[in-house]
């Protein structure tokens, strides 16, 4: 399962070049020694396949042996400076988030210029892997340019020549025996299903890896990685993970639905009702985001299918839950609800907005969790709130939220490891209260 998790942001780029100036091979194209030439503009990924610059968040759902599987890739502020055989290299940042259910899998953050010749390098990636909410290691993590064990240099890999072609072979990893990917084109000029409709220009490939597996995946304009298959070419796969949304490219002009906007507060009023025993208010707030809900499915028409699906089940559960008065139950299902949500809305709003409300959501599931006397779990979410924190710190700079969640999530970390859970759950709260005032 975590051999795809290190490898699927890292083609997240592969398509970058495909319309890029420049010619490429219709061979294998080994790496192994080989170097970029020039960097004028190494963050500028000018390929409107995937526009690097421009890439703000991709959202990917699936299933992993029969468990569920949520991929967010989110692009960071600024620049990683990574030594190039003596020359610094700016790199695009990139965060890779993975979560099953409310259980943190593993974070990254992944690393990619852009040559003169088109070419994208792949830089590196740190990479952390969860068990149980703890860092159990780091395994997959190199960087170009630092010692690897036996004491050589982490060599750079080429993601993509300019302009792949079926046939062609490229190595987005080339350091044996610690990492190694070897990508192979199967098929260009695709026609796929996308969350917006077709999408033409897309391509397949197959991915083989360090241990003998293989992936497929495909790729699409605007969408960069629209599926992932393991293993390569199965028709009941081990993995299986696909685009549910992409920003910009599913951004939408039109002002922000206002039944939207009042879903989001509904799944907050919501769990207040519930956390306190209220069932009457529950009930009246479940007719209310149910009317909603039905009131926006009807303006999607066949957009967005994944969220569509994803909203239509946290629903049902919601409804449930409320209906049998299972409070803990009805806490999961209302913050699952505002989670979903959150998703919708990206469409319509900044994802620093919508990752406020992951954020508060993510707060909740502390009680939640708190609620069932789960510490296990209270350290998962401490885990998942310090990654979207880290993305979106940076849009709250200055403010006195920021101080306040800062040291709150400090607080939560500690008290989740020391398995406080009634200090884990006033550090929740004090999340939860400290965005409402931004």
């Amino acid at each position: 399962m975590r051999r795809a998790f290190q490898t699927l942001v890292i083609l997240l780029l592969a398509v970058a070049t495909a319309a890029c100036s420049g010619g490429g091979k219709r061979s294998e194209t080994p790496n192994a020694g080989a170097s970029p030439t020039k960097f004028s503009n190494p963050t500028e990924v000018t390929n409107p396949l995937f526009p690097s610059a421009r890439i703000e968040q991709l959202v990917y759902l699936g299933q992993d042996q029969g468990d569920p599987l949520r991929v967010e890739v989110t692009r960071l502020p600024g620049t990683k400076r990574i030594d190039l055989n003596g020359t610094p290299v700016d790199a695009v940042k990139m965060q890779f988030l993975a979560t099953s259910g409310t259980a943190i899998l593993e974070v990254a953050n992944d690393y990619f210029a852009q040559a003169d010749d088109g070419t994208v390098w792949y830089l590196g990636e740190h990479v952390s892997n969860y068990e149980n909410g703890v860092i159990a290691d780091h395994d997959g993590t190199w960087i170009t340019g630092e010692k690897r064990p036996d004491g050589k240099l982490f060599k750079p890999g080429v993601i993509m020549p300019a302009t792949p072609e079926k046939g062609d072979v490229f190595f987005p990893e080339n350091n044996k025996p610690y990492v190694f990917e070897k990508v192979t084109v199967q098929a260009t000029g695709l026609t796929i299903p996308g969350p917006r409709g077709e999408i033409g220009g897309a391509i397949k490939t197959r991915e083989d890896l360090l241990d003998g597996s293989t992936e497929e995946k495909t790729f699409a304009p605007g969408y960069v990685e629209h599926t992932a298959r393991v293993p390569f070419g199965s028709a009941n796969p081990e993995e299986l993970v696909g685009i549910a949304i992409a920003v910009p490219t599913d951004k939408v002009d039109d002002p922000h639905p206002r039944e939207l906007a009042d879903l989001a507060t509904a799944a907050g009023t919501i769990f207040t009702a519930v956390r306190s025993s209220d069932w009457t208010a529950a009930s009246q707030q479940l007719a209310t985001i149910t009317r909603l809900w039905e009131a926006h499915r009807a303006t999607l028409g066949e957009q967005v299918p994944k969220l569509v699906t994803q909203m239509g089940n946290v629903h049902k559960g919601l409804t449930d839950a409320v209906a049998a008065k299972d409070r803990t139950a009805a806490m999961q299902a209302a913050v699952r609800v505002a989670r979903a949500t959150a998703d919708l809305q990206l469409r319509f709003e900044p994802v620093a907005m919508i990752d406020r409300g992951r954020l508060g959501a993510w707060a909740g599931q502390v009680l939640v969790d708190v609620e069932a006397k789960d510490a296990v779990g209270v350290r998962e979410d401490a885990a998942v709130l310090d990654a979207i924190w880290a993305r979106m710190r940076h849009s709250v700079a200055g403010t006195a939220g920021e101080a306040t969640i800062d040291a709150e999530l400090s607080a939560l970390r500690a008290a989740a490891k020391d398995k406080r859970l009634e200090a884990a759950s006033a550090a929740a709260d004090k999340v939860r209260a400290a965005l409402a005032t931004l």
